[in-house]
């Protein structure tokens, strides 16, 4: 009986610093029918030199180039050119284990299933092993939604294709993966888990999460909020023990966004705090603002405006 074929997707942009350690991880995969799509999005850096480098060099590997329009047009490209029953992400600055194929595949024969989560390791100047709190096996729909809230990643899976059919990655938005995983996980019949750590999450010190920037705090508070509406109709149980990671995030938005950005979404965003309850759980921090925001919209506001003022002085 012929294996499947496995397509592993990987975008790629000015990453000419760590794409040849990404490649040379996936050569390395202990299953040998696979296919690697390199999309170029418009690389202004030596990443397109090296992909086709790395093409002349294997026939497995297939490049693509094509204007920049950020992950989500790279990854949808990328979707449409793959021949593979199953479909695996990889980030160019991330690399993998030999058993990144292999052992997600095995797992999905067992149960056959249609998502296969397995660990990850998060790179830093220490290496720490992010592991599901499940046993290996079938995970039921509950289970997986609630492992979403902090793991909405696409790339510790492993999905069949058909799953992708109608749902694509939104173009434009920072947090891609918030505003489409939960879809996938929806749509599919049986989800299951294999306990193998075998991607490797590099941060470079370039993540977007810490960022003041208003578009990407917009689409952070926005993927969290198009969940966690989704999780209200259909997990209530999940919405409501995680409903302080909405708060935040709204807390975040309204902190950072002034209702001229986006005024819809403002709204939204102070309906979450005007409408729940202070939690004993929060923060003092976050306790403290959303307490001064649920008294006075107008005058938390002014604060917060005071506040980034601040900040931008401390800056200069």
């Amino acid at each position: 009986m012929k294996k499947p074929l496995i397509s592993i997707i990987i975008p790629v942009y000015n990453v000419e610093k760590y794409l040849s350690r990404c490649l040379n991880s996936v050569i390395s995969q202990d299953y040998k029918n696979i296919e690697v799509i390199l999309v170029d999005d418009g690389s202004t850096d030596n990443s397109l030199k090296i992909c086709n480098n790395y093409c002349q060099r294997f026939n497995f590997i297939k490049v693509f180039s094509k204007r920049n329009e950020g992950l989500s047009s790279a990854r949808n490209y990328g979707i449409k050119q793959a021949e593979g029953s199953f479909l695996m992400f990889i980030d160019s600055d991330d690399y993998v284990s030999r058993t990144f194929c292999s052992a997600a595949l095995n797992n999905q024969k067992k149960y056959n299933s249609d998502i296969v989560i397995f660990d990850y390791n998060r790179v830093t100047t220490k290496s720490q092993t992010h592991s599901f709190n499940h046993k290996q096996g079938i995970v039921n729909k509950k289970d997986a939604m609630q492992y979403l809230i902090n793991n909405s990643y696409a790339w510790n899976k492993l999905y069949r294709r058909k799953i992708f059919t109608n749902i694509e990655y939104p173009i434009g938005k920072y947090y891609e993966d918030e505003f489409t995983t939960y879809k996938l996980f929806e749509k599919s019949r049986i989800i299951s888990y294999v306990k193998n750590s075998s991607y490797n999450y590099v941060e470079t010190g370039e993540s977007i999460v810490s960022s003041k920037n208003s578009r990407i705090i917009a689409d952070q508070f926005e993927s969290v909020y198009t969940f966690f509406d989704f999780l209200k109709k259909h997990y209530y149980s999940v919405y409501s023990k995680n409903l302080n990671t909405l708060i935040i995030k709204a807390l975040r938005y309204c902190t950072f966004c002034p209702p001229s950005y986006n005024n819809l979404l403002f709204k939204k965003a102070k309906n979450v705090l005007l409408e729940n309850s202070v939690s004993n759980d929060l923060a003092f921090k976050y306790k403290f603002t959303m307490l001064m925001f649920k008294l006075s919209p107008t005058l938390a506001l002014q604060i917060f405006k005071l506040q980034k003022l601040r900040r931008k002085e401390q800056v200069k």
